[in-house]
Parts: C-alpha cells; sequence; structure tokens
C-alpha cells in the first residue's frame, strides 16, 4: 500500500515491499537518480527563458503571431528529442504537433 505523509516536515511516500517499511523522499530520488540539483532549485521557466531555450536550439518562427511552438521549426535532430520526450510525458494519444505556451 503507498500513502503520502509528512515526516519530519519532509513529504515522502511510504510504500511497504515485501513486508519492509520503505520510505521515498524528494531528495532520496535526487540522490539515486543523480540529477545534481538542489531542493531549492527552479522546477519551471517563465516563458521569456523558455522562447530563448527554443531560440537556442535554431528555432526559426515568430513568436510574438503563434502562442504555440511547432516542431517543424526546429531541426530535425531536436524534432526527434522532443517527440521522444512528449512521448514520454504526455497522458494523450495524439496531437504532439505542438507545445501550448497559453
Amino acid at each position: 500500500m503507498t500513502k503520502p505523509e509528512v515526516i519530519e516536515r519532509v513529504r515522502c511516500i511510504t510504500v511497504t515491499v515485501r513486508n519492509n517499511k520503505v520510505i521515498i523522499s524528494e531528495e532520496r530520488i535526487r540522490t539515486v537518480l543523480k540529477l545534481g540539483d538542489k531542493h531549492d532549485d527552479p522546477i519551471s521557466l517563465n516563458k521569456d527563458d523558455i522562447l530563448d531555450g527554443f531560440r537556442g536550439m535554431g528555432y526559426v518562427g515568430d513568436f510574438r503571431q503563434k502562442k504555440d511552438i511547432k516542431r517543424n521549426g526546429l531541426t530535425r535532430d531536436w524534432r526527434f528529442i522532443l517527440h521522444v520526450i512528449a512521448m514520454s510525458i504526455a497522458h494523450r494519444k495524439g496531437g504532439y504537433d505542438g507545445l501550448n505556451l497559453v
């Protein structure tokens, strides 16, 4: 059984694996996966930072006219990488051509 709890002011997930209680915290996940970031690092970016990132990837398109970013404005290698990421984290079955910025 899995349930979220707060242990010593730290949010954790408590699970039972083979009759042993296992406590998983965000810090433990960061350590095991070797993410190299800190707990207070930003987890989201503002719209201007996102657009600067796409410009750095060579995006060709006018951000002022449209409110979304189309994959076809990127080079082939970036399109493939974004496709893999979108397929990995999205819950929808189709419509992966654009990234909505609204």
